[in-house]
Parts: C-alpha cells; sequence; structure tokens
C-alpha cells in the first residue's frame, strides 16, 4: 500500500464515522465510507505498522 488517509465530514464527525482512503499502486484507488473511527484508527495503525 503506497498510502492511506482518515477523513471525516462534519455529518460522519457527529456520527463517530470516517471515510478511508487507500492508494495500492498508482492508479489503484480505493475509498470506504462511513467506517466506525475506532476501526479505521486500527486500519490506520496497522498500515504504519507495516511499514517498518
Amino acid at each position: 500500500m503506497q498510502s492511506l488517509t482518515i477523513s471525516q465530514s462534519r455529518m460522519q464527525q457527529r456520527l463517530g464515522l470516517c471515510t478511508v482512503h487507500a492508494t495500492v499502486m498508482p492508479g489503484i484507488c480505493k475509498k470506504v465510507v462511513d467506517v466506525d473511527e475506532h476501526e479505521a484508527q486500527a486500519i490506520y495503525e496497522s498500515f504504519l505498522g507495516n511499514k517498518v
């Protein structure tokens, strides 16, 4: 995975949700909308752990 970003709209913030956007290779991007904040944090921490 090349990059991982997590974002929140104001509505998602109120509901405790996020959008996760991952780029695997140039031109191959995936976006998952309305992920639970805790799950998004776990995904992000897993990504950081795999980058070492």
